[in-house]
């Protein structure tokens, strides 16, 4: 299964802008990556695919976001290149695409693209005219909707695509659910081309989605909605809509259908959960989600929510804490919880990695990990993955990404490992990094002379880069993308 790291951030520009020079780890078990790009006009011929370091690849140009199914076989992704098979008259600028890498057991890849940036799908009426020779049809205004992130279910089979779109602030305006196609040629496209509408929210009250995220079999998206970030659950199977409604008598309800649409101060309606827009964590069994609420600055919950009833557990209240990163254990039973200490000298101080009873007021399973800030820290540590294992995981700190290894016997300290330096102008923004404990690979978004591509490291849970597998001639992708020839590892040691 994939672990899910990620705030998904959207204010890319700026952080490519202000990122330093980055170092990458070993780890693996599940999903880690992703950020969002800077546009970048497809105005030059480039190659696709590339080596950084030892064991560390990458491949594409202008992406945008990043999902990797469980096993590490199929990594999606939006870009804002043309796709090779797509006409030029077919390309606007500014437009994007959705791609699929798939990888063999053999590792032979090949890459195709299965959406584009589709035309308008609403629009704002015209205003009516005096003239009857016209309807004022002409005169409407289409909004234009905007590839901006995704996400997979663990066997790679469904997607789902968050869209922004004029008119909705401060998140995504809809969502869009699809199977992958198995033919390698066929294409993805809404209302009737394979996509379809996620209802979700209310699109004629501008309720903006904060957060999305699919479950483990991908039957259900997790949604948080509004200023708020209420949570919302949406059954791709029953295709129903789960809203929690808080009763008169603070009892929490279900019910299968969006709220109506306030037209009155007078009209009240209570969510029963509020995330405040931190991110969502599914448990691996599907049955829970996890999320760090802080309110205020300084205090934070840490609650889980039972899908099926909308009960809510508060495992921790927090208090003098920056927001906790979280991530779940392999039993589904009990979380691991990244907080870091806010300090009057300093923006931040030290940092603890404990794993807590997933139940009201859980108590602490086995001793913590701590984290000494170093002085020449100007971040704290953000996006705790595990591996898979309940003993590894890996954390973006300061432009760079470490290994937190905790000992399966308590009597050893714990390890904080950090891999090689990168080449003078590559940076790894690991806002989002999903790994993958079968294949034993983290996918991220790396940025190499200020172009934003996907990155990809190999035997993540090691200590060393060990020599290259053999590896099967690269075919050429379908849909009339050319397989992005992926660099073998170097069998250079690390360190």
């Amino acid at each position: 299964m994939i672990v899910n790291a990620r705030p998904r951030a959207r204010m890319l520009s700026a952080v490519v802008a202000a990122l330093a020079v980055l170092a990458l780890p070993t780890s693996g078990c599940d999903m880690l990556s992703a950020f969002r790009g800077e546009e970048e006009a497809d105005t030059t011929v480039e190659e696709l695919s590339g080596s950084i370091g030892p064991c560390l690849s990458w491949f594409d140009r202008g992406v945008v976001d990043v999902a990797m199914s469980g096993d590490g076989s199929r990594v999606a992704y939006i870009a804002s290149r043309r796709p090779e098979s797509l006409p030029e008259d077919a390309w606007r600028s500014g437009d994007r695409a959705v791609f699929v890498r798939d990888r063999t057991e053999q590792g032979a890849t090949s890459t195709r693209y299965i959406a584009s940036t589709w035309a308008p799908l609403d629009e704002i009426p015209a205003y009516s005219t005096e003239d009857p020779q016209r309807d004022g049809k002409d005169d409407a205004i289409p909004l234009a909707e905007q590839l901006q992130e995704l996400a997979l279910s663990d066997d790679g089979s469904r997607i789902v695509v968050g869209v922004s779109r004029e008119g909705i602030e401060g998140g995504l305006a809809k969502l869009y659910a699809g199977s992958i196609p198995e033919d390698t040629t066929s294409t993805l496209r809404p209302p009737d081309g394979g996509l379809t509408v996620v209802p979700i929210n209310t699109i004629q009250s501008a309720e903006a989605v904060n957060r999305f995220e699919l479950s483990p079999d991908g039957s259900k998206v997790a949604a948080a909605l509004g200023p708020r970030g209420e949570l919302r659950i949406y059954d791709l199977n029953a295709n129903v809509p789960i809203v929690y409604n808080l009763g008169d008598d603070n009892a929490v309800t279900i019910s299968n259908e969006l709220p109506p649409i306030s037209t009155s101060i007078l009209v009240e309606r209570r969510a029963a959960i509020l995330t405040g827009g931190s991110a969502l964590h599914w448990s691996p069994d599907g049955t829970r989600i996890a999320f760090s609420r802080t309110v205020p600055v300084t205090t934070s919950y840490i609650q889980i929510v039972d899908v099926a009833t909308g009960e809510v557990t508060t495992v921790r209240r927090i208090v003098g804490v920056t927001a906790p990163q979280l991530a779940w254990a392999t039993d589904s039973a009990s979380l691991f919880v990244l907080t870091t200490r806010l300090a009057e000298s300093e923006a931040f101080g030290n940092s603890e990695v404990r794993r807590l009873a997933a139940e009201e007021d859980g108590e602490q399973l086995g001793s913590a990990m701590s984290m000494t800030r170093e002085p020449h820290w100007r971040s704290e540590p953000n996006g705790l993955a595990s591996l898979g294992n309940d003993r590894q995981f890996v954390v973006s700190l300061d432009g760079r990404i470490f290994r937190l290894d905790f000992p399966s016997d308590e009597a050893q300290a714990p390890r904080k490992l950090e891999f090689g330096a990168l080449p003078s102008g590559t940076n790894i923004p690991a806002q989002r990094v999903l790994t993958s404990a079968d294949a034993d690979i983290a996918v991220f978004t790396v940025v190499t002379g200020g172009v934003v591509r996907v990155g990809q490291r190999a035997y993540v849970s090691q200590n060393e880069c060990p020599e290259a597998p053999t590896r099967e001639a690269q075919p050429t992708g379908a849909a009339g993308e050319e397989a992005a020839d992926e660099e073998a590892p170097s069998p250079t040691a690390e360190g």
